[in-house]
Order: structure tokens, then sequence, then C-alpha cells
């Protein structure tokens, strides 16, 4: 079960899980979308979901050290909530 957030909490930590900081960042969408900050929301219904899939188009490039190519599509990654 995700824990309830307010988005305005202490910074996000090492120790978070993905699934907290996924819910801090659906809490801090929800302030940005209550103040028109933002017109849509990416992150939605966590307490109705079993897992969140971020696409690995969506993820982070990244650069590999032994020849200096650039990855931009890593793998999808799957975050459990339940």
């Amino acid at each position: 079960m995700l824990p309830v957030v307010e988005a305005e909490e202490a910074p996000i930590t090492l120790e978070m899980t993905l699934a907290d900081i996924l819910a801090r960042m659906a809490a801090m969408g929800n302030n940005y979308l209550a103040s028109k900050k933002v017109d849509s929301l990416a992150i939605t219904d966590l307490a109705n979901r079993k897992f969140w899939v971020i696409p690995g188009a969506e993820g982070p490039s990244c650069v590999l050290e032994e020849c200096g190519s650039e990855v931009e599509n890593l793998i999808a990654l799957k975050i459990d909530l339940a």
C-alpha cells in the first residue's frame, strides 16, 4: 500500500523506494495541477495500480564510459506498488 505523501516533505533520499518516489511525484503533480502550473498529470491513480512501468524511451539516457557512445533508450523499468 502506498503512503499518503505531501509534496512539501523532505527531499528524496537514497533510503526511499521507487514506489515512495513515484507517490511523491504524483503528489507534486497534483499540487502543480491545482495551482495551474501544469495542464495534465502523467502519474495518476497509484492507489488502484499494482505496478507502474516507465518505458525505456521515457527514461534517462547515459554515455558508456568505455567507448563514449550514448545510450538513448534503456530497458523499461517496472515499479511494484503492492
